[in-house]
């Protein structure tokens, strides 16, 4: 698992999140995208310090 430092899509605010090793983050937004059609694409939701939720699709 790698430690990636992400910014909140509504405040900038920093936060770190553990993905897949070699892993690519596609996308932080505020709402769940669709499901994706590809297997190795996934979605994750997670909190942002000042209490945001947030979607980060990543691709592994």
């Amino acid at each position: 698992m790698a430690i990636e430092t992400l910014a909140c899509p509504e405040c900038g605010a920093e936060l770190q999140m553990g993905l897949p090793r070699n892993s690519t983050v596609r996308s932080v937004a505020p709402e769940p995208r669709e499901e994706p059609a590809d297997d190795r694409i996934k979605e994750r939701e997670n909190t942002c310090p000042n209490g945001h939720r947030l979607y980060v699709t990543f691709e592994f």
